[in-house]
């Protein structure tokens, strides 16, 4: 090699780099991203768009993470906080089952405007959207080493990344001008030394109510999200898992006796999805289900011998109670004849015996970053109903904070089980960049508590972050800067133009008008007090239907943006923007005047400030 490969903590991997007798071919790209989760992909593709040359890396020979592997009923409650990528593969999907089945089709019905989809469908799309962008993809490879040179201000910052092909163990080194960790347990990130996190802290830490009083090493709950059909044309029975013994199980038999199970989404919660497909889920409260605790904390640092043990704990689980539950003698014939209907579908997972090759990672390494997102992000701001603002937001997030549990103690009693409703909220720009590294983004296992993590953690949330952390490895590219010396409102800008949500509302779509001009200022605190805090407890989720946990748009986050805006709320405003340092145009509409200007029309024309500020300046001649 032409130059020294500096691998931190890892001197293992930097001996075989640096001691290799053949020189390691080395060359160069735009953009570097490391695992082909919904992030990592939406990463990939977001760069691409932007004019980079991208290669997108993965371990495994799997394309789409858990939406492709299982995960078919997707996270989130409300359609009105889904924007840019997510939006797109959504839609992507809706498409493929109204082309291929008919519009108004039961399968195009079933997929729920693109929310339910097939693992394969998903697979298929994500593949199809990083074709088009000119993405190269490489499967079966591991990063081994990294080259981190100091810049001339005295910062570290990541060049290259030696990657090893697992099929034939042949290294090659990628420099780039960023690199993106898009796996789940932020292994590029760990293997750069980048400081980071493994369980859950102490409430004194970020003051967060639902934390734990210490510190522990404990991480969510793991387990596969089981794609099962049920059609008999397309199924196959589910086997017995090697070292079966229903001692594992039993505990159902106890909660059916005493009347806790009435069927079978008392101990799996199934979600259907098209082609007489369901999603299989852990479900919470259930006395056996299918995920694994305790060992949960081993994956994350984990060596590929240790994950694939637990891997292979987790089918067993997972196997082991749908065995039991069809073919115990002592489960009740009602229960059993219910989980006969399902089996293996024949049509997934062709290249892995019809199973998921994706295990669901709910938490792995979470980095310490720049800022740090907490469980405070959620929480309703002072003046209003809305949760904080936030000047740099490039994504928002609309979930509960949710954990399935870290820790069951020898006695049964599962520890940090989490379940807390709250209002939509905001990622900074800053939570996806490391403190003493430049040139490197995390938008997966990006810098959170473990508190606030448990909210972020949804795949559509994952891809915003990831589609962000494209545009701006495009831009630091174009600009010939690091990530984080970007300009975060132009970042902002690009996201916006694609369509991408910093802000949310429940009135203004991504095609409106004002859609702009509401996310700009709604990122800046304008509108925090628009709905006094009186109506902060004041809300209650209406679900679409009973076969999901999607519901109506959020309470008190309307813009009304064609309503006629009053003098007093114009002057309130526009004495806000003037605040924010922006010199406002001359022809910002009179709020009193003979022609009523409506909300959104206002908010436009104090936008053309924003536009201003932001157009290409003119040459000098």
């Amino acid at each position: 090699m032409s130059r020294a490969l500096i691998l931190l903590g890892f001197l293992s991997a930097l001996t075989s780099v640096a001691s290799a007798q053949a020189p390691i071919p080395e060359r160069r790209v735009g953009v570097v991203v490391y695992g082909a989760t919904p992030g990592g992909i939406a990463a990939a593709v977001a760069a691409a768009r932007e004019g980079a040359a991208v290669t997108l890396l993965e371990e495994s020979s799997h394309i789409g993470g858990l939406s492709a592997g299982g995960l078919s009923h997707t996270d989130f409650r409300t359609y009105e906080s889904l924007g840019g990528l997510w939006r797109e593969f959504m839609d992507r999907v809706d498409a493929h089952y109204k082309t291929t089945y008919g519009d108004g089709s039961p399968q195009q019905k079933a997929s729920m405007l693109g929310g339910y989809y097939e693992p394969r469908v998903a697979g298929m799309i994500f593949r199809q959207m990083l074709d088009e962008a000119k993405v190269e993809v490489l499967t079966r490879h591991r990063p081994t080493g990294v080259y981190i040179p100091f810049t001339a201000d005295g910062r570290r910052s990541l060049a290259a990344v030696t990657f090893t092909n697992l099929a034939d163990g042949k290294p090659t080194t990628l420099y780039a001008g960023v690199f993106i960790d898009g796996t789940y347990e932020g292994d590029l990130m760990a293997l750069a030394g980048v400081k980071y996190r493994l369980g859950c802290e102490a409430k004194t830490e970020y003051d967060e109510s639902l934390a734990f009083e210490e510190a522990n090493p404990w991480v969510m709950a793991i387990n596969f999200r089981v794609c099962l059909s049920k059609n008999a044309e397309n199924r196959l029975p589910i086997p017995q898992p090697a070292g079966y013994d229903r001692v594992h199980f039993t505990k159902v038999l106890d909660a059916v006796k005493a009347g806790q199970i009435k069927n079978l989404d008392d101990i799996i919660r199934v979600r259907p999805v098209p082609n007489d497909k369901a999603d299989f889920n852990d479900k919470m409260g259930s006395p056996v289900s299918l995920k694994l605790v305790n060992e949960s904390a081993d994956w994350p640092e984990g060596s590929p011998e240790v994950r694939a043990k637990i891997y292979d704990k987790a089918r067993y689980q997972a196997l082991g109670i749908l065995w039991f539950l069809q073919n115990d003698a002592e489960v009740p014939e009602f229960l059993k004849k219910e989980v006969a209907e399902w089996g293996l579908p024949k049509d997934e997972y062709v290249d892995s015996g019809h199973w998921s090759p994706a295990l669901y990672i709910r938490e792995g390494r979470r980095m310490v970053g720049v800022r740090v997102f907490t469980e405070q992000f959620t929480q309703p701001d002072a003046a209003g109903v809305r949760a904080p603002a936030q000047a740099t937001a490039i994504a928002i997030g609309d979930y509960s904070l949710n954990s399935h549990g870290v820790h069951r103690l020898p006695d049964g009693k599962l520890l940090g089980v989490i379940s807390k409703q709250i209002r939509p909220w905001q990622v900074p720009f800053e939570c996806l960049l490391p403190k003493d590294l430049d040139a490197l983004l995390a938008p997966v296992a990006l810098s959170a508590s473990h508190v606030g993590y448990s909210a972020i953690r949804m795949e559509p949330t994952w891809t915003a972050l990831g589609q962000a952390a494209g545009i701006a490895a495009g831009q630091a590219i174009k600009e010939k800067k690091n990530p984080r010396d970007l300009d975060v409102g132009k970042l902002q800008r690009r996201l916006h133009d694609v369509g991408a949500i910093t802000f949310y509302t429940s009135d203004v779509p991504p095609k409106h008008p004002a859609f702009k001009a509401v996310q700009w200022f709604g990122n800046r605190g304008l509108f925090q007090d628009l709905i006094p805090a009186s109506h902060a407890t004041d809300w209650k989720l209406e679900n679409l239907s009973k076969n999901n946990q999607w519901t109506k748009a959020f309470p008190h986050h309307a813009m009304e943006p064609d309503k006629p805006i009053t003098a007093e709320l114009a002057k309130l405003w526009i004495d806000r923007v003037t605040a924010l340092g922006l010199k406002l145009t001359t022809d910002i509409p009179a709020a009193d005047g003979e022609k009523p200007v409506s909300r959104g029309d206002f908010l436009r024309a104090m936008y053309r400030a924003v536009d201003a500020e932001y157009a290409p300046k003119p040459r000098n001649k």
